[in-house]
């Protein structure tokens, strides 16, 4: 596996993106700790690991556009022009050495994924709000969560408020929700 490799890879997962949504969600995680791995193997501490890590962050895959992707992409071509390490990065020759950073790195990419997943989740759950409520609707929701003081009182005020939108409301959102691409290719894991 070369860097020229995974960046042709981050292109065929760019050029599935239809309109806003990454058509290979699954691919696209799968390409991101094939990414991470490879860096932290090759330029173990080099500062691309954090500017790749940062930009996948920022990347949404349920609500994007390919320029986006093309930020993340930007920090690979930046290792393949220039591919030496950015930082010192000898490594001790003791073993006490060698496990620290590895813990490191494994560390990098738990909190990375967990980043990740949790924005999915997010962007998730807004978009079905969004595409179920009316404007004036996701309005007052806004207002509520503004106006009250602790995150029960606006459970309590958000839950009276969608009710009366009616049930069709509440139960449009949960449908969106679950038949969203990335939460209906596991659905089966989770019921």
């Amino acid at each position: 596996m070369t860097i020229e490799d995974l960046i042709s890879k981050g292109e065929d997962i760019k050029n599935s993106i239809s309109g806003t949504r990454l058509k290979q969600h699954n691919e696209f995680k799968v390409w991101v700790e094939t990414v991470l791995r490879y860096l932290n193997k090759t330029l173990p501490g080099d500062m691309s690991i954090g500017r790749f890590e940062k930009q996948v962050c920022r990347f949404n895959p349920g609500y994007c556009y390919k320029d986006e992707f093309d930020d993340i992409l930007c920090v690979l071509r930046g290792v393949e022009a220039i591919p030496d390490k950015t930082v010192n990065t000898a490594i001790p020759d003791d073993n006490k050495g060698n496990a620290i950073s590895i813990n490191n790195n494994l560390s990098q990419t738990q909190d990375q994924n967990q980043n990740l997943q949790l924005d999915v989740v997010i962007n998730i759950l807004l978009e079905a709000i969004k595409d179920e409520l009316t404007g004036r609707q996701r309005k007052d929701i806004l207002d509520i969560a503004k106006n009250c003081k602790t995150p029960e009182e606006a459970q309590k005020s958000i839950f009276e408020k969608i009710k009366e939108y009616g049930e069709g409301v509440s139960a449009s959102i949960v449908a969106n929700i679950l038949t969203n691409p990335s939460v209906w290719s596991t659905l089966e894991s989770l019921i």
